[in-house]
């Protein structure tokens, strides 16, 4: 919902609101929405504390537990142009063949790479993108006697 919704996004960012006032909408939602009563109590506790606004990151934090608990992990993939899903399989099998998990595969779009890919795993960052490659010749241009930039010269090459 919170994805769908910017007007459920400002609603719940907004701190003019009153806690009851809030307390009620919520509980209104998640009655219509069908939450379990869980669910319902801890929006009821954000919304009482004040705590709202870290709803968002709350719900990717506890989505990140499940996969973990479930052996899988997300993949975010950054490409120039649009992925067809056969080219995410493809990246999701190679990715699965790696880590040896299940891999998400959630798809980017970012036209300043001008190509190639990044992809970011937990805190393991692949950047094979033409960007990046031709930062690595920039800086190694620039500083002709640096002996580790040498290295990068060829390996951009």
């Amino acid at each position: 919902m919170l994805e769908e919704s910017a007007d459920l996004r400002k609603f719940l960012d907004n701190p003019t609101l009153r806690r009851t006032d809030q307390e009620k909408a919520l509980a209104a939602l998640a009655e219509k929405a069908g939450f379990c009563p869980l669910t319902k109590k801890i929006l009821g506790t954000l919304a009482h504390k004040r705590r709202l606004p870290m709803l968002a990151g709350i719900i990717a934090a506890l989505q990140g537990e499940i996969a973990e608990s479930k052996g899988e992990i997300t993949a975010e993939v950054t490409a120039a142009e649009e992925l067809s899903q056969e080219q995410a399989g493809h990246i999701a099998a190679a990715l699965k063949k790696s880590f040896g998990r299940t891999v998400t595969v959630v798809l980017k779009k970012d036209a300043a790479i001008i190509g190639g890919l990044i992809i970011r795993v937990g805190s393991k960052l692949i950047d094979s993108s033409v960007r990046a490659k031709l930062d690595r010749l920039h800086r190694a241009l620039k500083n002709p006697n640096a002996s580790q930039d040498k290295k990068k010269k060829r390996e951009v090459a």
